[in-house]
């Protein structure tokens, strides 16, 4: 065996499963709306496949193959599964006989999930339980078997590393997946080919494995095969729309299409506005401007090209600065409109557009403006949440000159204005409240909030707001000084404030409590019948988590009592597979929180937590933290990792500076990556003590330590992932949940106490 080769292909390796990761994610994103709540559940249920794999494939592969077959089969079927998987992105409206723009619902998402992500998790856990066994049975000293899984773990770390900046720096946007996953799987199979096969006969497979990548690459046949895979799912997701062009811009995977004479924007498959349409932006800037006549300087946040830019500048303002976050959507929206338009432009002197995140906008500058409109989605996402919290509105005070007006909007359902839509209008108004002391809200499907700081001219009369538009000179024939009282309807406006009073002992959105996020979410099971799940998020806000919480620290104290030394060892890694995954998506949060990017830098934040794991292993292989002992070792390191936790936590709760937050990433994954190799010894050991099931793969001892290491360690990082991403977080706030973390932390001292005991003891 070429061993040069060998240790290249587990970094290809490495390199091909994490950046496949990123792929599967960014196109589930998609398909999924965008909703970070995939976030969680994709890489729990790619984390449960990993631990599937190390578990049961050397169970049911051992039998027939040895470690080293084992290896070269589960390599060569990476590549065929990735392009199935992200095949399947693309066709899972259709698999599972979605109607088309049907939200996709929430056991689907979780369901669907599973399916396209577990497969490809599964191989990469039997690669690595194979290539440890390898390593191992190559060895020639105790000691060389003893660090063949921090040498795995190392070089597969150090693979998704690399292979995560150079998709981050390189690849994103520029090729499609297919071709990416296609050149790092031709490098995999050179690589392994080198390794398992001998003489000429490697040399001809490798020189026809590099004609064959590169006829695909030179003839686009990746490129061809994604488009039409796009085209697919389009058609799947809005039929009577045709496709004008789509991209995958930093933010988002953005589309313009066409249906019925209009052009339609999409964010990540969701309808973001559609133009022209005069009566819908007629109406509401008329709305807007009676509630702001003095307005001269205004700052508009979406829904621009196409949409308010014409109404807003017929009036006579004196600047209009126009923000939005993503510059690529807004040229494709440009490119579509009729030149006429396009012409106000670059004519219009009074019209600026800035391409920046509106929060980082706000903090930084020093303009001032009379009108602040904020044409967003629901916070039905964490990315827009963040523009519904108190903070964003005290910002956004800030930008605000005497008697200015900031104008916010949710789109309600009328006939679900019960308990769980009020809770969510009644977060949005009394976040507002607590920054602006003047605040009015409209009734209907369409609700729009106006917030005042100083003496406002905001009002529900509708014969004022009637008078005001008949002063400014308005003339449309979408819109006449009758049509404002369709935004105060008598009766539907007092049921909608009675409503509103009724939440008022609700807390406020916060970046620290999600809390409007997670209303979406329960107003999204209630509309999809599933009373059951909102009941269970409901239960969770009114305080009930201690409960449940108890009753798990409670089994895990059971487990560690009557647990052997591999358990053990399987319990703390896992332990430590929990944090590391919460924190991560603390991290998430908290990034998200203060630069709003997650679509593009999602792979470079998980490439630094894999630099992290790579130097947690090689530190944990070369060095001895001055602690001969590995229980105290692993003592110390559990003690800094709940440090790091808590500082995570408290720092969360105001801005941090991005390098800050860029150097605890690869910290937490160093903590983390620190403990598998020392582990690996431990459990070694209890292995070693075992007869094996199997003649072949699973007779090693190496295999089953690193079976046991990479299952405990992937099924705690899942649950973590789950758990932070859809609940812990927005349930507690960030410093809260950075205690829980912290305490689940702690709680390893326990079986690290009882593997003490066990040390030398075979089970």
């Amino acid at each position: 065996m070429n061993v040069s080769a060998f240790f290249a292909s587990l970094v290809i390796f490495g390199g091909l499963a994490l950046v496949g990761q990123v792929l599967l994610l960014r196109e589930l994103l998609a398909t999924f709306s965008g909703n970070e709540l995939v976030i969680g559940i994709i890489l729990g249920s790619w984390l449960m496949g990993v631990g599937a794999g190390a578990k049961l494939g050397p169970v049911f592969i051992g039998p027939c193959l040895t470690m080293s077959r084992m290896f070269g089969a589960t390599t060569a079927l990476a590549g065929p599964m990735m392009w199935g998987m992200i095949a399947a992105c693309s066709l899972f409206r259709g698999m599972w006989h979605l109607t088309p723009g049907e939200v996709i619902p929430f056991p689907v998402l979780c369901w669907g999930s599973l399916v396209l992500t577990m497969p490809m998790g599964a191989v990469v856990g039997a690669v690595f339980v194979s290539a440890t066994g390898v390593l191992a049975a190559r060895s020639v000293s105790e000691a060389q078997v003893q660090t063949a899984g921090g040498k795995v773990f190392l070089l597969e770390s150090l693979g998704s590393g690399l292979g995560l900046g150079l998709f981050t720096f390189a690849l994103a946007g520029r090729v499609d997946p297919l071709t990416i996953t296609g050149g790092f799987y031709a490098l995999l199979m050179l690589t392994v080919v080198i390794t398992m096969v001998p003489g000429k006969k490697a040399v001809a497979l490798g020189l026809g494995l590099i004609s064959l990548s590169t006829v695909f690459g030179a003839y686009g046949f990746g490129r061809q095969a994604y488009d039409h895979l796009v085209n697919k799912r389009w058609s799947q997701t809005f039929p009577g729309f045709d496709l004008v062009r789509t991209q995958d811009t930093p933010y988002q995977h953005a589309a313009v299409a066409t249906q019925g004479g209009l052009f339609s924007l999409f964010g990540n498959n969701t309808l973001l506005y559609s133009f022209p349409n005069p009566y819908l932006f007629d109406a509401t800037v008329s709305l807007i401007m009676a509630q702001a006549p003095l307005a001269r300087r205004i700052l508009l946040v979406g829904q621009g090209p196409g949409g308010m830019f014409n109404p807003l500048l017929s009036y006579p303002i004196e600047r209009l600065v126009y923000l939005e976050l993503d510059s690529d959507l807004s040229r494709m929206t440009i490119r579509a409109l009729p030149s006429s338009d396009r012409d106000i432009l670059t004519q219009d002197k009074r019209l600026t557009i800035i391409y920046d995140d509106v929060r980082r906008f706000a903090q930084r500058s020093s303009e001032r403006f009379d009108l602040i409109i904020l044409n967003l989605p629901n916070p039905a996402t964490a990315m827009v949440n963040r523009l519904f919290t108190r903070e964003f509105y005290q910002s956004v005070r800030l930008l605000l000159r005497d008697r200015g007006v900031v104008v916010a909007g949710l789109t309600a359902s009328e006939a679900y204005i019960g308990s769980t839509m009020s809770s969510l209008i009644g977060s949005v108004y009394h976040t507002l409240q607590s920054v602006f002391p003047n605040v009015v809200v409209t009734a209907g499907q369409d609700i729009k909030f106006f917030a005042a700081a100083g003496p406002a001219t905001i009002t529900t009369d509708v014969d004022i707001l009637a008078q005001r538009y008949l002063a400014q000179g308005r003339s449309s024939a979408h819109f006449s000084p009758q049509s404002f009282r369709m935004f105060f309807p008598p009766t539907e406006h007092a049921y909608l404030m009675a409503h509103l009073q009724q939440a008022a002992q609700l807390p406020v959105n916060t970046d620290e409590r999600p809390l409007s996020y997670l209303y979406s979410l329960m107003l999204w099971q209630q509309m999809e019948g599933r009373a059951w799940i909102k009941t269970g998020l409901e239960k969770l806000i009114q305080g009930w988590w201690p409960v449940i919480l108890g009753a798990a620290v409670l089994g895990y104290l059971v487990l560690c009592r009557a647990g052997s030394t591999t358990v053990l060892g399987g319990v703390v890694i896992g332990g430590t597979g929990f944090s590391a995954m919460t924190v991560q998506i603390l991290l998430l949060y908290i990034f998200q929180n203060a630069y709003g990017v997650l679509f593009q830098d999602v792979g470079l934040i998980t490439a630094l937590f894999m630099f992290g794991l790579a130097a947690g292993g090689y530190t944990a292989s070369r060095w001895r933290m001055w602690i001969s002992a590995p229980i105290k070792r692993l003592v110390v390191a559990e003690i800094c990792f709940t440090l790091v936790i808590l500082a995570t936590g408290w720092l969360g709760r105001g801005e941090l500076p991005q390098a800050l937050l860029w150097g605890l990433i690869p910290l937490v994954g160093m903590l983390a990556g620190y403990q598998f190799p020392v582990l690996f010894v431990l459990i070694l050991t209890g292995c070693q003590g075992k007869t094996a099931k199997h003649d072949h793969a699973m007779a090693n001892p190496a295999g089953r330590a690193a079976a046991v290491l990479e299952t405990a360690d992937h099924l705690g990082g899942a649950l973590g992932a789950v758990l932070a991403g859809i609940l812990v977080v927005p349930v507690l706030g960030i410093w809260r949940a950075s205690l829980l973390m912290g305490g689940v932390k702690l709680l390893n001292l326990i079986p690290l106490y009882r593997l003490g005991q066990r040390i030398g003891r075979p089970d």
